[in-house]
């Protein structure tokens, strides 16, 4: 397992380096993966809403396009945009938003399948859980709570 500083979630709102002791701990490559492509703010397609007075989302550090025809290489999720009381309809975005933000580990093959599955835990709050089927074998979940309000703060 390939080792980086440690990236942490909590159900607080909070993302945040992972420090014991003074020192930053190392935490596992494939959870930050995951954390920063949910948690960074992906680039809004031309047809989504934004939530009152957010300015234009995107990730300042999105690549270059591959080839002349390509779409750039873009980092994040648009689970910023969801805002508000969570509907039948918007927890399916958020779904959808989560699959497309994970969509490049699969093109690079860092897992081979995954799923997603809701719950909502309050008028306003969606918790996600992720299972993920490595491609090197064996499965891994991961767990984020109150996913809507986190994604959505500013």
């Amino acid at each position: 397992m390939a080792r980086d500083i440690a990236l942490r979630y909590d159900d607080e709102d909070d993302l945040n380096v992972s420090a014991a002791g003074g020192d930053l701990q190392l935490g596992d490559s494939l959870e930050n993966e995951i954390i920063i492509s949910l948690f960074t703010w992906g680039q809004e397609n031309a047809d989504d809403e934004r939530p009152d007075g957010a300015e234009r989302g995107g990730y300042w550090g999105d690549g270059e396009p591959s080839s002349p025809n390509a779409a750039p290489e873009a980092i994040g999720s648009r689970l910023w945009l969801l805002d508000g009381t969570l509907t039948k309809q918007n927890i399916k975005s958020a779904v959808d938003m989560v699959k497309e933000a994970l969509d490049w580990m699969s093109e690079d093959e860092r897992i081979s399948d995954w799923s997603v599955e809701s719950k909502r835990s309050g008028l306003e709050e969606l918790d996600i859980l992720i299972n993920v089927i490595l491609t090197k074998g064996g499965s891994r979940q991961f767990s984020f709570y109150k996913l809507q309000r986190q994604a959505g703060d500013k």
